[in-house]
C-alpha cells in the first residue's frame, strides 16, 4: 500500500470517504450507547447499527462509481 499523492483532494471530494466517515460516527454512537446508556436502549443501538450498515453499503457502492469531483475517477 502507498499513500496517494492527492490524498487531501480525495478526502475532501470522494463520496466513499464521506460515507465511511458517517459509518464511523454511527458505529461510535452504537458503541457508546452500548457502553454508557441504560440497558433498555436496545432500539437505539439497533438504529445505530442499521445506519452504520447503510453508510457502509453507500461507501462500497460509491467506491465503485466514477465521481465527477475527482478528475481521474479515483
Amino acid at each position: 500500500m502507498a499513500l496517494l499523492e492527492d490524498w487531501r483532494h480525495i478526502i475532501r471530494h470522494a463520496w466513499s470517504v464521506r460515507w465511511m466517515a458517517a459509518a464511523f460516527v454511527f458505529g461510535l454512537g452504537e458503541a457508546l450507547t452500548a457502553a454508557l446508556a441504560p440497558p433498555d436502549t436496545f432500539a437505539l443501538r439497533v438504529g445505530f447499527a442499521v445506519l452504520t450498515a447503510v453508510c457502509s453499503f453507500g461507501a462500497l457502492v460509491s467506491r465503485l462509481m466514477v465521481q465527477r469531483e475527482l478528475s481521474d475517477g479515483r
